[in-house]
Formats: structure tokens, C-alpha cells, sequence
């Protein structure tokens, strides 16, 4: 009586081989692009979350010291979408901020005893800086000799606009925020992109500057 041979001794195939190793590689492939997106997505989320706590911060430091503002001296680039260069909100520029594009940094600026300029890191990665005034806190008419609308006062309320922008590679973040002036304001308070009052330029022009917003 012969005895019959049980199961298949051959091994895998040539064949079956291929295949087995093209699913695993599929697999592999396919776990290799969920993790990758998957640290993507979180880099993405923690800079996000990091470029909007930076640009919070900047804003609130700024609009506290708006709100103490005693004189609203700003200068600006000649462009509507142009950032500005330096804000001051005391005296003789005793305390203010000032943005360098080409470091993309924003800088607090005050000055010691000696009257000399001392700076610090306020934030970095800083696109633009650009500070407004909203229409609604200034008086406008004509002065005498002109036909162009012109600031001629303020009104009880001065509200400052801050606008900043910042980016980490190709994530950005903006965020701006308005602020009321808490101390009275007088049209000798304020200078604006290196004018004072008397010097100030039309309302068309400070509209075309950026600075003088709706809202």
C-alpha cells in the first residue's frame, strides 16, 4: 500500500513572491506618506499657533501703549501697502516702536538718562508693521486757500489701527486690532508721516498713504 504525500513541500513561487513583496512595499509606501502628513500637518498647526501667540503679544503690547498714548507720532513708507517704519507714542520719541523690513523684526525703542536710543526685540518673522488712524477721530474741512479736504481737528476719541503680519516659511498669520487713545488729544499731538498739524497733508493723500482708514 503506497502513502500519499500531505500539503504542498514546492514553497512560494516566483510569482507569489513578487507579489508579496509589492504589497508590503504598498503598505510600507502608504505608512510612510500617513506619517509624513501627519508631521506635516502638526509643524504646520504648531507654527501657526506659535506665529498667532507672537502676533497676539505685538498687538497687545502695542495697544497698551497706545491707550497711554500721549502724542501719536508715526512715520510711514510712501506706499498704501508699505509698512511703517517708526511709531511713537511719547514725547521726543521717548518711547515707541520702530520696524526693519530687511531683519524682519520689530524692535521696542525708548531712551535712557542720556537721551540715547535703546532697542529690544519686540518680534521677529515681522512681514509688515503698518499703523492707521480710523477717519472717525479726526475733524475734516477745508483750509483757508485750499478746495482739498484737510484734518483740521480731532475728535473726543483718537483710535489707533495696528496691523502686523508675520510668516515662518509659506505659513502666515495677520492680525490687527484698534485701540482708543485714553488721554485727551489735541491736533498739536499728532504728527503724522513727519508732518506736524500745520504741515499735514490733504486727506486724499493720507487715504492714499494707508494711514487714514474707514475702519
Amino acid at each position: 500500500m503506497s502513502i500519499k504525500k500531505c500539503g504542498n513541500n514546492a514553497g512560494l513561487s516566483l510569482v507569489e513572491l513578487l507579489v508579496a513583496l509589492a504589497v508590503s512595499s504598498m503598505v510600507i509606501i502608504a505608512t510612510m506618506v500617513l506619517l509624513t502628513n501627519g508631521v506635516t500637518s502638526y509643524r504646520r498647526q504648531t507654527v501657526t499657533a506659535q506665529l498667532q501667540e507672537d502676533a497676539d503679544l505685538a498687538l497687545t503690547h502695542i495697544s497698551d501703549a497706545v491707550l497711554e498714548a500721549e502724542v501719536i507720532d508715526v512715520g510711514m513708507n510712501e506706499s498704501d501697502t508699505g509698512s511703517t517704519k517708526t511709531f511713537f507714542v511719547k514725547d521726543d520719541q521717548k518711547y515707541g516702536y520702530k520696524f526693519d523690513a530687511d531683519k524682519s523684526t520689530l524692535y521696542v525703542v525708548t531712551k535712557d538718562a542720556s537721551g540715547a536710543e535703546v532697542s529690544s526685540v519686540l518680534c521677529t518673522n515681522v512681514k509688515k508693521f503698518k499703523v492707521q488712524m480710523l477717519k472717525s477721530s479726526v475733524k475734516i474741512g477745508k483750509k483757508e486757500g485750499s478746495d482739498k479736504d484737510s484734518i483740521t481737528g480731532v475728535n473726543d476719541v483718537v483710535q489707533i489701527k495696528i496691523n502686523i503680519e508675520i510668516a515662518d516659511g509659506d505659513i502666515t498669520r495677520t492680525a490687527a486690532r484698534v485701540t482708543g487713545v485714553r488721554n485727551d488729544m489735541e491736533l498739536g499731538n499728532i504728527k503724522l508721516v513727519g508732518n506736524k498739524a500745520e504741515e499735514f497733508l490733504t486727506v486724499e493723500e493720507l487715504v492714499l498713504y494707508g494711514f487714514l482708514v474707514e475702519e
